[in-house]
């Protein structure tokens, strides 16, 4: 699936998007997350709960 497919969906129209990424573990996102420190700041939440980045 490319970006270009799902573009419309990105439009800013006041709203944040929930994106869930499945079949992933905590070392993919982690490897993820030291790939792009351009993303500014994140938070991590569980159960609508903010939680620890250990």
């Amino acid at each position: 699936m490319r970006y270009s497919d799902l573009s419309d969906e990105f439009d800013v129209d006041g709203s944040l998007r929930d994106i869930y990424v499945l079949d992933t573990s905590v070392s993919d996102w982690d490897r993820l997350l030291h790939l792009t420190p351009s993303l500014g700041g994140f938070a991590y939440f569980r159960d609508g709960e903010e939680a620890a980045s250990n």
